[in-house]
Protein backbone atom coordinates (compact mmCIF):
# COMPACT_ATOMS: atom_id res chain seq x y z
CA UNK A 1 0.00 0.00 0.00
CA UNK A 2 1.17 3.51 -0.50
CA UNK A 3 2.07 5.76 1.67
CA UNK A 4 0.28 9.21 2.20
CA UNK A 5 3.90 10.79 1.10
CA UNK A 6 4.39 8.90 -1.85
CA UNK A 7 0.89 9.60 -2.76
CA UNK A 8 1.35 13.27 -2.10
CA UNK A 9 4.23 13.39 -4.63
CA UNK A 10 2.61 11.45 -7.14
CA UNK A 11 -0.16 14.53 -6.77
CA UNK A 12 2.31 17.69 -6.67
CA UNK A 13 3.70 15.74 -9.93
CA UNK A 14 0.29 15.44 -11.68
CA UNK A 15 -0.38 19.04 -10.66
CA UNK A 16 2.84 19.98 -12.21
CA UNK A 17 1.98 18.64 -15.49
CA UNK A 18 -0.95 20.36 -15.44
CA UNK A 19 -0.21 23.64 -14.25
CA UNK A 20 3.61 24.19 -14.73
CA UNK A 21 4.68 22.22 -18.10
CA UNK A 22 4.86 23.76 -21.57
CA UNK A 23 5.53 21.02 -23.06
CA UNK A 24 2.62 18.70 -21.69
CA UNK A 25 0.18 21.82 -22.70
CA UNK A 26 1.57 21.78 -26.24
CA UNK A 27 0.18 18.23 -26.03
CA UNK A 28 -2.91 18.97 -24.57
CA UNK A 29 -3.59 22.15 -27.24
CA UNK A 30 -3.80 23.89 -24.38
CA UNK A 31 -0.44 26.07 -24.72
CA UNK A 32 -1.50 29.87 -25.11
CA UNK A 33 0.76 31.33 -27.94
CA UNK A 34 0.41 34.87 -26.98
CA UNK A 35 2.67 33.89 -24.04
CA UNK A 36 5.84 33.79 -26.68
CA UNK A 37 5.00 37.70 -27.31
CA UNK A 38 7.33 39.30 -25.57
CA UNK A 39 6.06 42.93 -23.82
CA UNK A 40 5.96 46.15 -24.68
CA UNK A 41 4.81 48.35 -21.89
CA UNK A 42 5.04 51.56 -21.02
CA UNK A 43 4.43 52.24 -17.18
CA UNK A 44 3.64 56.05 -18.03
CA UNK A 45 0.93 55.58 -20.42
CA UNK A 46 -0.05 53.09 -18.15
CA UNK A 47 -0.44 55.85 -15.02
CA UNK A 48 -1.97 58.42 -17.43
CA UNK A 49 -4.71 55.49 -19.29
CA UNK A 50 -6.02 55.08 -15.57
CA UNK A 51 -6.82 59.20 -14.88
CA UNK A 52 -9.99 60.41 -13.63
CA UNK A 53 -9.61 62.52 -17.08
CA UNK A 54 -10.87 60.75 -20.00
CA UNK A 55 -9.05 63.20 -22.33
CA UNK A 56 -6.28 62.60 -20.62
CA UNK A 57 -7.47 58.77 -20.92
CA UNK A 58 -7.86 58.80 -25.20
CA UNK A 59 -4.77 60.82 -25.71
CA UNK A 60 -2.27 58.26 -23.99
CA UNK A 61 -4.21 54.96 -24.97
CA UNK A 62 -3.95 56.27 -28.44
CA UNK A 63 -0.58 56.28 -28.48
CA UNK A 64 -0.08 52.98 -26.85
CA UNK A 65 -2.57 51.72 -29.49
CA UNK A 66 -0.56 52.86 -32.77
CA UNK A 67 -3.23 55.19 -33.29
CA UNK A 68 -1.92 58.48 -32.54
CA UNK A 69 1.71 59.56 -33.25
CA UNK A 70 3.96 62.32 -30.36
CA UNK A 71 2.94 64.98 -32.95
CA UNK A 72 -0.99 64.61 -33.30
CA UNK A 73 -1.09 63.36 -29.33
CA UNK A 74 0.45 66.35 -28.19
CA UNK A 75 -1.82 68.65 -30.61
CA UNK A 76 -4.61 67.43 -29.43
CA UNK A 77 -3.69 68.03 -25.86
CA UNK A 78 -2.61 71.43 -26.78
CA UNK A 79 -5.96 71.87 -27.52
CA UNK A 80 -7.57 70.89 -24.67
CA UNK A 81 -5.24 72.54 -22.86
CA UNK A 82 -5.80 75.83 -24.17
CA UNK A 83 -10.18 75.50 -23.49
CA UNK A 84 -9.01 74.60 -19.71
CA UNK A 85 -9.81 70.94 -19.49
CA UNK A 86 -6.51 70.30 -17.18
CA UNK A 87 -6.92 73.22 -14.89
CA UNK A 88 -3.07 74.73 -14.04
CA UNK A 89 -1.36 71.23 -15.19
CA UNK A 90 1.11 72.66 -18.11
CA UNK A 91 0.70 71.35 -20.80
CA UNK A 92 4.63 70.83 -21.52
CA UNK A 93 4.31 68.44 -18.24
CA UNK A 94 1.93 66.20 -20.82
CA UNK A 95 4.05 66.77 -23.51
CA UNK A 96 7.13 65.42 -21.91
CA UNK A 97 4.68 62.84 -20.93
CA UNK A 98 4.13 61.58 -25.00
CA UNK A 99 8.14 62.03 -25.46
CA UNK A 100 8.84 59.61 -22.33
CA UNK A 101 6.27 57.40 -23.58
CA UNK A 102 7.23 56.88 -27.09
CA UNK A 103 10.67 56.21 -25.64
CA UNK A 104 9.23 53.56 -23.78
CA UNK A 105 7.33 51.55 -26.22
CA UNK A 106 10.49 52.21 -28.29
CA UNK A 107 12.39 50.06 -26.31
CA UNK A 108 13.14 46.38 -27.06
CA UNK A 109 10.13 44.24 -25.98
CA UNK A 110 10.97 42.21 -23.02
CA UNK A 111 10.22 38.55 -22.83
CA UNK A 112 7.24 37.73 -19.96
CA UNK A 113 8.76 36.20 -16.90
CA UNK A 114 5.74 35.21 -14.97
CA UNK A 115 5.18 31.74 -13.68
CA UNK A 116 2.18 31.30 -16.16
CA UNK A 117 3.99 32.78 -19.07
CA UNK A 118 6.80 30.04 -18.88
CA UNK A 119 3.84 27.37 -18.14
CA UNK A 120 2.37 28.47 -21.36
CA UNK A 121 -0.86 28.97 -19.67
CA UNK A 122 -2.64 32.36 -19.48
CA UNK A 123 -2.76 34.44 -16.55
CA UNK A 124 -5.79 33.55 -13.97
CA UNK A 125 -6.95 37.03 -14.01
CA UNK A 126 -7.49 36.75 -18.02
CA UNK A 127 -11.19 36.51 -18.77
CA UNK A 128 -12.56 35.92 -22.15
CA UNK A 129 -13.31 38.42 -24.65
CA UNK A 130 -15.96 38.51 -27.62
CA UNK A 131 -13.17 37.04 -29.70
CA UNK A 132 -10.76 34.64 -27.70
CA UNK A 133 -13.65 33.05 -25.69
CA UNK A 134 -15.30 29.50 -27.04
CA UNK A 135 -18.90 29.79 -28.22
CA UNK A 136 -21.35 28.23 -25.99
CA UNK A 137 -24.04 26.16 -28.31
CA UNK A 138 -26.83 27.97 -28.06
CA UNK A 139 -24.82 31.71 -29.40
CA UNK A 140 -23.17 29.20 -31.93
CA UNK A 141 -26.57 28.36 -33.55
CA UNK A 142 -27.82 31.87 -33.21
CA UNK A 143 -24.30 32.90 -34.53
CA UNK A 144 -24.52 30.44 -37.54
CA UNK A 145 -28.54 31.55 -38.36
CA UNK A 146 -27.57 35.15 -38.64
CA UNK A 147 -24.59 34.74 -40.55
CA UNK A 148 -26.72 32.62 -42.76
CA UNK A 149 -28.49 36.24 -43.15
CA UNK A 150 -26.02 38.47 -43.88
CA UNK A 151 -25.18 35.89 -46.23
CA UNK A 152 -28.60 36.16 -48.56
CA UNK A 153 -28.69 39.62 -48.18
CA UNK A 154 -25.27 39.98 -49.72
CA UNK A 155 -26.40 37.20 -52.79
CA UNK A 156 -29.07 39.26 -53.49
CA UNK A 157 -27.41 42.42 -53.73
CA UNK A 158 -25.37 40.98 -56.03
CA UNK A 159 -28.32 39.95 -57.92
CA UNK A 160 -29.52 43.08 -58.01
CA UNK A 161 -26.24 44.74 -59.99
CA UNK A 162 -26.58 45.02 -63.79
CA UNK A 163 -24.61 43.07 -66.18
CA UNK A 164 -23.14 43.33 -69.54
CA UNK A 165 -25.90 43.02 -71.71
CA UNK A 166 -28.70 41.76 -69.35
CA UNK A 167 -31.39 43.57 -67.51
CA UNK A 168 -30.90 44.18 -64.05
CA UNK A 169 -31.31 41.34 -61.49
CA UNK A 170 -31.75 38.72 -63.93
CA UNK A 171 -28.42 36.94 -64.50
CA UNK A 172 -28.77 33.30 -63.90
CA UNK A 173 -25.94 32.72 -62.23
CA UNK A 174 -26.52 35.18 -59.54
CA UNK A 175 -30.39 34.34 -58.91
CA UNK A 176 -29.65 30.47 -59.09
CA UNK A 177 -27.57 30.99 -55.55
CA UNK A 178 -31.10 32.23 -54.09
CA UNK A 179 -34.02 30.71 -52.68
CA UNK A 180 -37.00 30.53 -54.99
CA UNK A 181 -38.62 33.04 -53.47
CA UNK A 182 -36.48 35.86 -53.28
CA UNK A 183 -34.85 35.00 -56.81
CA UNK A 184 -38.29 35.33 -57.91
CA UNK A 185 -39.08 39.00 -55.86
CA UNK A 186 -35.68 40.48 -57.34
CA UNK A 187 -37.11 39.01 -60.95
CA UNK A 188 -40.30 41.18 -60.53
CA UNK A 189 -38.64 43.75 -58.94
CA UNK A 190 -39.36 47.32 -61.18
CA UNK A 191 -36.12 49.12 -61.64
CA UNK A 192 -37.07 51.94 -59.78
CA UNK A 193 -37.55 49.79 -56.63
CA UNK A 194 -33.83 48.77 -57.25
CA UNK A 195 -31.88 51.19 -55.23
CA UNK A 196 -34.07 50.97 -52.31
CA UNK A 197 -33.97 47.46 -52.20
CA UNK A 198 -30.50 47.25 -52.13
CA UNK A 199 -30.33 49.92 -49.42
CA UNK A 200 -32.72 47.82 -47.41
CA UNK A 201 -30.51 44.63 -47.99
CA UNK A 202 -27.46 46.52 -46.89
CA UNK A 203 -29.23 47.71 -43.88
CA UNK A 204 -30.20 43.81 -43.34
CA UNK A 205 -26.40 42.83 -43.43
CA UNK A 206 -25.24 45.67 -40.96
CA UNK A 207 -27.95 44.61 -38.53
CA UNK A 208 -26.97 40.91 -38.62
CA UNK A 209 -23.11 41.42 -37.98
CA UNK A 210 -24.59 43.64 -34.93
CA UNK A 211 -26.18 41.00 -33.77
CA UNK A 212 -23.23 38.47 -34.41
CA UNK A 213 -21.30 40.82 -32.03
CA UNK A 214 -23.90 41.13 -29.03
CA UNK A 215 -24.18 37.49 -29.25
CA UNK A 216 -19.99 37.02 -29.14
CA UNK A 217 -20.03 39.87 -26.27
CA UNK A 218 -23.09 37.93 -24.32
CA UNK A 219 -21.32 34.72 -24.90
CA UNK A 220 -17.98 35.79 -23.36
CA UNK A 221 -19.86 37.11 -20.44
CA UNK A 222 -21.80 34.12 -19.98
CA UNK A 223 -18.10 31.96 -19.22
CA UNK A 224 -16.66 34.75 -17.44
CA UNK A 225 -20.41 34.75 -14.58
CA UNK A 226 -19.63 30.63 -15.19
CA UNK A 227 -16.14 31.54 -13.90
CA UNK A 228 -14.60 30.14 -16.82
CA UNK A 229 -11.58 31.94 -18.00
CA UNK A 230 -8.53 30.76 -20.64
CA UNK A 231 -6.68 29.69 -17.47
CA UNK A 232 -9.12 27.57 -16.11
CA UNK A 233 -10.27 26.06 -20.09
CA UNK A 234 -5.72 25.49 -20.23
CA UNK A 235 -5.55 23.64 -17.54
CA UNK A 236 -8.75 21.89 -17.82
CA UNK A 237 -7.45 20.43 -21.15
CA UNK A 238 -4.35 19.42 -19.44
CA UNK A 239 -6.30 17.69 -16.83
CA UNK A 240 -8.37 15.79 -18.95
CA UNK A 241 -5.55 14.69 -21.20
CA UNK A 242 -4.09 13.55 -17.89
CA UNK A 243 -7.45 11.21 -17.37
CA UNK A 244 -7.25 10.15 -20.52
CA UNK A 245 -3.76 9.09 -20.41
CA UNK A 246 -3.79 7.43 -17.39
CA UNK A 247 -7.70 5.89 -17.71
CA UNK A 248 -9.90 7.78 -15.27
Amino acid sequence: MASSSSQMSSIEKLLKLIMESPEFSRLSGAYDPMTDVPEISSPTAEMYMNSSNPDIQEVFSGLVSGQLDSITAKQQLSDLADKGIFGTLPAAQLFSSVDKVVTELSAPPKPKTDKYSKAGLPNPLETFTPESAPVLPKAQKKIKSSKGMEALAAKAISALQPASGLQPGTEVDKLGALPDWLSASIQNLGPQYQAAAKADLAKQQAYQQKVQGDLLKSNASKLTQAGRTPYTEATGKNAALLSMLFGK
